[in-house]
């Protein structure tokens, strides 16, 4: 497996999402409810970045912030080359929405 993508957020930038992540799954313990997360400390991708690293078998997956505490999510694939998904047999809408919407939710 090559780089790892544990994703926390997204927001909107000039119209395209935005998804804030952290590389390691041990980091997710330390971090504090999203309403107070420091976006400074996470990494950033464009869907289309991330789409790249799941076409060259980087590991991404969703990170949902649930009573008190990160919890792992789904595994995130893509569908029709340039879209995202976490169930490949599901939908072919992008249902990321369960991620923290740092436009929406502070």
């Amino acid at each position: 497996m090559g780089n790892q993508y544990y994703l926390l957020g997204r927001r909107t930038l000039n119209g395209n999402p935005v998804f804030y992540y952290v590389q390691s799954r041990t980091e997710l313990p330390t971090l504090p409810n999203p309403r107070f997360l420091n976006l400074d400390y996470c990494r950033t991708a464009f869907k289309s970045q991330l789409v790249k690293a799941i076409e060259r078998q980087d590991y991404v997956c969703t990170c949902i912030y649930n009573h008190g505490r990160w919890e792992i999510g789904n595994e995130v694939h893509v569908y029709h080359k340039t879209g995202l998904r976490t169930n490949p047999n599901s939908t072919i809408l992008d249902n990321l929405d369960k991620l923290f919407d740092f436009d929406l939710d502070l």
